[in-house]
Order: structure tokens, then C-alpha cells, then sequence
């Protein structure tokens, strides 16, 4: 993981943002990513119950309990990601081509979520890329807040259910 300096607290203590390297021989070899814990996410907890989900065998929530070193990173990112928006001075600058948001998670809510605008806003150089099963977060975001869609961001809404589109009041999700 790489740390990225995003502030320091009333002690003077620096405060870290983990971004994520993958792996080689994984099928996002090479790549960078930005998450959250999974275990902290209430979203994922209530749907990884569901019988018959995808979230039922969540991938990421075995490789955090597999991979215990990486849950205090991933806290922590949830901490500083989900409690405030972070001074656009403090955003990373991401020295990538394409970045992605959550391989280990998902969005937690609007703050977490207005975070990641600002850093593709900040990184328009990167092509940044979040699947996600909350699309009613960055419905909020950009239907009662006023946020726009960066160019550079490509969305994917993902289906709870295999082989399911994902649909709200009935109709296909269209961000």
C-alpha cells in the first residue's frame, strides 16, 4: 500500500490515506485502487445475509478476514473518506492512466462518495472507474446536492442478484 498524506490532527500527527497497489497475478495486476473496509460498511454486512446474493460470497470480505494487515489501512480510509470532505489540497494526485474506487468495498455514503468526485476533479489525467450496488448515494449526490458527473469517471451499477438488472422504482438504473 502507499500512503498519501492527507492532514495532520490537533497533535500534529500525519494522517494517511492507503492507496492500494494490486497484486501480481491477480486480475487487477498493476492497477491502483482507493477503499474502504467492507467489514465496516453496513450496507455490505445487511446484504452479505441475503441468501442468494452476490454479496453472499463477497470476495473482498474474504480477502480482508484472509488478509487481516489489510483491514487497520482500509479503517482508516473509511475513517478519513465517510467523516468529512478533505481540503482539495489534501486530495492524492494519482500518477495513473486508470485508478479505481472500491475493489474491496463499496460506498458508505454522500461524503465518501463527493471525496472521490473531488479526487477525479483533482486527477483529470486519470480515468477513474467505481462499481457500486448504491446508486441511490450518487443519486443524492448529483439529484439534491447538484454535483456533476466528471467526465473522467465511468460509473458501473452493479445488480444485487446475478444475472439481474439492477433497477429502482421498477426501471434500470441510468446515472
Amino acid at each position: 500500500m502507499k500512503n498519501i498524506l492527507i492532514d495532520r490532527n490537533k497533535k500534529n500527527e500525519v494522517i494517511l490515506l492507503h492507496i492500494t497497489k494490486h497484486s501480481d497475478g491477480t486480475k487487477m495486476d498493476g492497477m491502483y485502487s482507493l477503499n474502504t473496509s467492507c467489514l465496516l460498511n453496513t450496507r455490505c454486512q445487511k446484504r452479505k445475509a441475503i441468501k442468494g446474493s452476490i454479496c453472499e460470497k463477497c470476495f473482498a470480505f474474504a480477502q480482508l478476514n484472509r488478509y487481516t494487515n489489510m483491514q487497520d489501512p482500509l479503517e482508516i480510509n473509511t475513517q478519513l473518506l465517510t467523516s468529512s470532505i478533505i481540503k482539495k489540497e489534501y486530495l492524492p494526485f494519482i500518477n495513473a492512466s486508470i485508478f479505481r474506487f472500491e475493489s474491496f468495498g463499496d460506498l458508505n455514503n454522500e461524503t465518501q462518495f463527493i471525496n472521490y468526485l473531488n479526487i477525479c476533479k483533482k486527477n483529470k489525467q486519470t480515468t477513474f472507474a467505481i462499481w457500486t450496488k448504491n446508486a441511490d448515494i450518487m443519486g443524492k449526490v448529483f439529484n439534491e446536492l447538484g454535483y456533476k458527473k466528471p467526465k473522467n469517471l465511468i460509473i458501473i451499477v452493479s445488480s444485487l442478484f446475478l444475472n439481474d438488472v439492477f433497477k429502482t422504482n421498477g426501471h434500470p438504473v441510468n446515472l
